[in-house]
C-alpha cells in the first residue's frame, strides 16, 4: 500500500481523451474521479481502524456501498448522455437529465461520506439490543386504538 496510498490524494483528475464532454457534465466526471479515491481512501482507513470487526459494521459498510453505487450510477448517466449527444448532436436533453441525476448523487454521496465515521450508529445499536430485550414492550400497548 506503501505506493498506491499517496496516488489516493495526489492524482491529478483524468477525463477520458478523444470524447468531447459537455461543459455540464466535466464537473460531474471529475468529481466522480476524486470521490471514488476518497472512497478507496476511506475504505482503506476503516480496514485498519477496524480489522477483523469490519464485517460487523453493517451501517458502516451500507453507506460505503451506497457512495460507490451512486458513484457508478453517476459515470454511467454521463457516459450515456456523453454518447447520446454525439450521435444527435444539439440535442441537450440527456446531457439536462444527466446534470440533475448527478446533482442529487452529489448531495447523496456527500451525506454518506459525512456519516462514515461520525454518526449514531452505536447508540443505535444501543437500542436494538433493548428492543429485543423488551425493554420497549410499552410502545405496542395502544398502538391500535378501538
Amino acid at each position: 500500500y506503501a505506493s498506491w496510498y499517496p496516488k489516493q490524494y495526489f492524482c491529478a483528475h483524468q477525463l477520458p481523451e478523444g470524447v468531447v464532454i459537455p461543459a455540464a457534465l466535466r464537473g460531474h466526471m471529475k468529481y466522480a474521479a476524486k470521490a471514488s479515491r476518497r472512497l478507496a481512501r476511506n475504505l482503506f482507513h476503516s480496514m485498519v481502524l477496524y480489522q477483523q470487526k469490519l464485517e460487523s459494521k453493517q451501517q458502516l459498510m451500507s453507506r460505503l456501498v451506497n457512495v460507490g453505487t451512486d458513484l457508478f450510477a453517476m459515470a454511467a448517466a454521463c457516459s450515456r448522455a456523453i454518447r447520446m449527444t454525439s450521435e444527435k448532436p444539439g440535442d441537450e436533453s440527456a446531457v439536462e437529465l444527466a446534470d440533475l441525476f448527478c446533482r442529487h448523487a452529489r448531495g447523496r454521496i456527500e451525506k454518506q461520506f459525512r456519516g462514515l465515521f461520525i454518526n449514531s450508529d452505536g447508540f443505535a445499536y444501543k437500542i436494538a439490543l433493548n428492543a429485543l430485550e423488551s425493554k420497549y414492550a410499552w410502545l405496542e400497548n395502544d398502538i391500535i386504538l378501538p
